[in-house]
């Protein structure tokens, strides 16, 4: 809760106001020679009953400042870890050359800036009088002893909550640096989704390496397939059964050749538009996924000629089982 608006003067003028005319009655009493004795008696007893009173009202509103100065300090540090929290995200956003992210870093800082900024100056004007009163006339000074060291305590706190303004204050000129930077890298970055395109592309090739690098050992065992066909020991009876078995085994093999031309065209095609669309991107991360692209699909390549070797293969085992089946059944 924001505190109330204090004045020193005022707070005084009130505490002491129930003392002011029995004071000014003890003062007369004390001022004539007939009663002075019992007056300046009198007198003493009422001025050290107001002094205490007095700072006690003092006191008593010092603690609600010293209350609001704690609370204070809690928002302006809620408020500082937000911004860091926020140029954070503005530096991640930078490196991923997200710049629209980047560029409401500044005005989110700058929003969190004037609210704390608010916060600190209305609280600031509400114990201002407080902050500047001298003891009043109408206490003793060992009665101001403890709204001195409260006050003093207090005053501390302010600088380090002054701190932690000027620490958001700076925060938005280090936002405003980082999206100056990051408009200067922009045409080098290109758009904002470059490294997601780039990425793409590369998870396009590694795909298509990975199914050719598995379907070259599947093509081969093909060929082992058809081959042991060959040799079974039921090949006279079972011939027709295992030239079937043989046929859908090379099909399987010519399958798996087709899947893989088509990956390494899908990812060839992929790459060469994000190639074209990033043309003068030169974020270092963009240029090494397109780079690792290039060498998935070359292994790609590579697997499918050792996956077309193992097809013709394939091809040529089954017309080896094809030919033995022709001549058992003639026999």
């Amino acid at each position: 809760m924001p505190l109330a608006m204090l004045s020193f003067d005022k707070d005084v003028t009130a505490a002491a106001k129930p003392f002011a005319s029995k004071i000014e009655a003890a003062q007369k009493k004390a001022a004539d020679p007939k009663t002075k004795k019992d007056g300046e008696k009198e007198l003493a007893k009422l001025q050290a009953e107001q002094s205490k009173a007095v700072a006690k009202a003092l006191s008593d509103n010092m603690a609600l400042v010293k209350k609001a100065s704690t609370e204070l300090s809690l928002f302006l540090e809620t408020q500082l870890t937000q911004a860091v929290g926020f140029l954070k995200a503005g530096q991640d956003a930078a490196k991923k050359g997200q710049i629209l992210v980047v560029e409401g870093c500044p005005g989110t800082i700058e929003t969190i800036l004037d609210i704390a900024k608010k916060a600190a100056d209305e609280y600031g004007r509400a114990w201002f009088s407080y902050r500047t009163g001298n003891s009043p006339k109408e206490v003793i000074g060992s009665d101001f002893t403890s709204f001195t060291s409260v006050r003093t305590e207090v005053m501390n706190e302010g600088k380090i909550q002054a701190g932690k303004v000027d620490k958001i204050k700076s925060l938005v000129a280090q936002a405003q640096e980082l999206l100056k930077t990051a408009k200067q890298n922009a045409s080098q970055d290109g758009p904002d989704d470059a490294p997601d395109q780039a990425l793409k592309a590369k998870a396009a090739a590694d795909a298509a390496a990975k199914t050719a690098g598995e379907y070259v050992g599947k093509t081969a065992t093909s060929i082992t397939s058809i081959s042991g066909m060959m040799n079974h020991a039921d090949m006279k009876k079972s011939a027709d059964k295992l030239v079937k078995l043989g046929e859908s085994s090379y099909t399987n093999a010519k399958a798996f050749a087709n899947e893989v031309k088509t990956a390494i065209t899908t990812a060839e095609k992929t790459l060469s538009a994000t190639k074209g669309r990033l043309k003068d991107v030169k974020t270092p991360k963009v240029v090494s996924d397109l780079k690792a692209a290039e060498q998935a699909i070359t292994t790609a390549k590579a697997d499918l000629t050792k996956i077309m070797a193992n097809v013709n293969n394939a091809a040529k085992a089954l017309t080896q089982l094809q030919d033995k089946a022709k001549s058992m059944s003639k026999k």
